[in-house]
């Protein structure tokens, strides 16, 4: 089954990433208790995206910053579930975590806390090298 081109079958789908952009932490939506129906509307809202870029690739010119982009692109869309209801979710929640960046700090090399790795040059196998036990069996 194709999903329909058109910008305005998708209106519960810009509705819902509007509503996400809105919340700091994005939104979830029940969408009932069978799965198949949680991922095409997962389709669904990708397919939104999709059409965006496509319209902003005819409107801007290549250089401009707004080529090939949806005003959408910083969320991602998950199906979660079956919740103990049976009911499956979308969650529409941005990428990463912005919120958490005022918070960065630099690590200092002489923290005990701070990881300090080791390089560990590479070694090459054997040819009979999968024949042989593993010292982590």
């Amino acid at each position: 089954m194709s999903l329909t081109e058109q910008p305005a079958a998708y209106k519960d789908c810009y509705e819902l990433y509007a509503r996400a952009v809105a919340t700091p932490g994005g939104v979830r939506m029940p969408i009932g208790e069978r799965r198949q129906s949680a991922i095409f509307f997962q389709l669904r809202m990708n397919k939104a995206r999709q059409i965006q870029r496509d319209i902003s690739r005819r409107v801007y010119a290549p250089d401009h910053p707004a080529y090939d982009r949806s005003e959408f692109d910083a969320y991602q869309v998950q199906v979660r579930g079956p919740d103990p209801d049976g009911t499956y979710w979308i969650y529409v929640r941005p990428h990463g975590r912005m919120d958490l960046l005022e918070y960065i700090e630099p690590i200092s090399d002489t923290e005990p806390e701070a990881l300090q790795l080791e390089y560990t040059p590479f070694k090459e196998l054997p040819a009979d090298a999968h024949d042989e036990q593993s010292d982590l069996e």
